[in-house]
């Protein structure tokens, strides 16, 4: 989504947005955005100006990671955009060679265990978090919890007390 329609708080047009809504905050020169995580489950990229200012924002719906680029390079303006292809990608690599282990060491610490649940250096993982329960999850029941994602306005099933990620290590990885 490139330049979407902003509201503000309390306009007609923002009847899908909540009190309890979460949202992705961003802050340039003092003026504030927020991209509401409902929109960002459909989009996952939004290319927006801030000012003067340009940035891209990604958002992965299976992690709930938000990041935000300067999307110059070189001096070119680039436009970031979607496949749509996320959960018909499961036997490639979603993270990269070294992602799931940064990943993994940023939730987990660098011992490699998530709540009791270890991953081991050389398979693909697909873990379910609960703050007391985990879950070993196969990828039909990522694809349901897929199909379950809400129409805008309703809660992620993974909502605050959820997290899903996906690790993947390649073969012989270290």
């Amino acid at each position: 989504m490139t330049l979407p329609n902003m509201v503000s708080v309390g306009a007609e047009g923002a009847e899908y947005l909540f009190d309890f809504d979460r949202v992705l905050g961003v802050v340039v020169n003092g003026e504030a955005r927020a991209y509401p995580h409902n929109i960002l489950w459909y989009h996952e990229i939004v290319n927006d100006r801030i000012g003067d200012t340009w940035i891209s924002v990604t958002f992965c719906p299976l992690t709930g990671l938000g990041l935000v680029f300067d999307p110059f390079v070189d001096g070119n303006l680039l436009e970031l955009g979607v496949s749509g292809l996320l959960f018909a990608e499961l036997g490639g690599t979603l993270v990269g060679p070294l992602g799931g282990k940064i990943v993994l060491d940023a939730i987990a610490g660098s011992n490699g265990s998530i709540q009791g649940v270890n991953v081991s250096n050389d398979e693909r993982e697909i873990v379910y978090l609960q703050p007391t329960v985990n879950y070993q999850i196969t990828p039909s029941f990522l694809l349901e919890v897929a199909a379950r994602v809400p129409l805008h306005g309703q809660n992620f099933p993974a909502g605050p007390q959820f997290m899903v990620a996906v690790f993947h290590r390649p073969a012989g990885g270290n």
